[in-house]
């Protein structure tokens, strides 16, 4: 036979009833363990939307700065010799190509911070980032 015994048909209507009668005498208790899971589902959605929000902003931002390039050249610390970029200008299959300069300064009246210039070239840069160009064009 079961394993239980006799009367084990009569536990879950005893379990059913006990549940009833402590949430009946506490119903507090019960509001506010559906007010907590309410709580939590609400952070987890929050949570959840920010980070959607800042990856959002962090993509805009990165694509504000870097542009549409796929191809970038690299220069040690001497830079790019200005034949080079020169003739990337002139390559026919060089489709379009602009200059920039970043560059970390240390500023004698600022001991301890090094500042981070970026020097870009608008008139180069309309082909890779079209918010630069004048509203009219």
């Amino acid at each position: 036979m079961g394993g239980f015994g006799k009367g084990t048909e009569k536990v879950p209507s005893l379990l059913f009833r006990s549940g009833v009668r402590h949430h009946l005498r506490h119903p507090l208790q019960g509001g506010l363990a559906i007010l907590g899971i309410a709580l939590g589902v609400a952070v987890v959605l929050a949570v959840d939307l920010a980070l959607e929000g800042a990856g959002r902003a962090i993509r805009a931002s990165t694509t504000a700065v870097a542009g549409q390039a796929t191809h970038q050249v690299v220069a040690g610390s001497p830079g790019v010799p200005s034949e080079i970029i020169a003739s990337l200008r002139l390559d026919p299959q060089v489709r379009a190509a602009a200059p920039i300069v970043e560059a970390i300064l240390t500023v004698p009246a600022l001991p301890g911070r090094a500042l981070t210039v970026l020097g870009v070239d608008p008139l180069s840069e309309r082909a890779f980032r079209p918010h630069l160009a004048p509203s009219g064009s």
